[in-house]
């Protein structure tokens, strides 16, 4: 299994890139994923709610995924075809601001970085600082339930501006301009820290005990996993097999996890 999921909105933002990693199509009932030896591809559809529905329904059912790229076209006032990282995103309706930790700038030869704003509705309002599109505060809400900001990294490819705006969008234009990216999309996957995830071994042996005690059914596991992952990280270690074990089913061990996540108290060392 993959570590990183591809996420566009479009089928032809996907199209270039399905190709390029030579991607098969995955069965799923509601999903539109594809999958290579190198990473998957989730095709998300259009807006922020989609958008997060669909990436948190696919870390649901991979948990093996441990990093999302999103790779669209936007709007900005800049020449079309330029390519940008988004060293922030903001939703427009709700205010709220999530800032990716982007890779070191000699592992990318990307550097024009702008604010990515999401809106509900298409907006011309151009600037050189700014992009415009529709899914990737959805995207991040969603992926950061369960991955670092190192690991929610987005690559968007200029197509509209004041001189050419949205009417002049075409799906070939669209599959041209994510083609012209694709030697970036590869650069900026490559440069994705996996080297520096912490090692899950730990919680796979306690994971291993626990499912010959209580019955946890496959979703669940998945939850479980991603919460005792979580726990590491924010705690420094992870509850004791007996503790989990006084739980007595799968629901009521997800919740004292999920209880314990949200009343842990996170402090800066000076």
């Amino acid at each position: 299994m993959t570590s990183i999921c591809i996420v566009t909105a479009l089928p032809a933002e996907a199209k270039p890139l399905v190709a390029y990693y030579r991607m098969r199509a995955v069965q799923h009932p509601y999903l539109k994923l594809y999958e290579g030896s190198e990473c998957m591809l989730l095709q998300c559809g259009v807006g922020k709610l989609t958008a997060s529905a669909a990436v948190a329904a696919t870390l649901q059912c991979y948990p093996a995924i441990k990093a999302i790229v999103n790779v669209g076209i936007a709007g900005a006032e800049l020449p079309i075809g330029t390519k940008v990282l988004a060293h922030s995103v903001h939703d427009k309706a709700s205010g709220q601001t999530w800032y990716p930790h982007l890779p070191p700038i000699n592992q990318t030869k990307l550097t024009k970085t702008v604010e990515l704003i999401t809106v509900d509705q298409p907006d011309s309002d151009y600037t050189e600082q700014c992009a415009f599109d529709m899914e990737a505060s959805g995207i991040t809400v969603a992926a950061c339930k369960t991955l670092d900001l190192s690991f929610v990294q987005f690559l968007k490819i200029i197509s509209d501006n004041s001189e050419q705006g949205i009417k002049g969008i075409t799906k070939q234009g669209t599959i041209n301009l994510i083609e012209s990216a694709i030697t970036d999309v590869q650069d900026l996957v490559n440069a994705i820290p996996l080297q520096l995830l912490p090692s899950t071994s730990d919680v796979d042996t306690i994971i291993n005990l626990l499912v010959q005690k209580i019955h946890f059914s496959q979703t669940q596991r998945h939850t479980l996993k991603r919460l005792l992952l979580r726990y590491k990280a924010l705690l420094g270690d992870l509850p004791t097999q007996e503790t989990l074990q006084q739980q007595k089913t799968a629901d009521l061990t997800i919740d004292y996890l999920a209880t314990a996540l949200s009343n842990a108290k996170v402090r800066y060392l000076a």
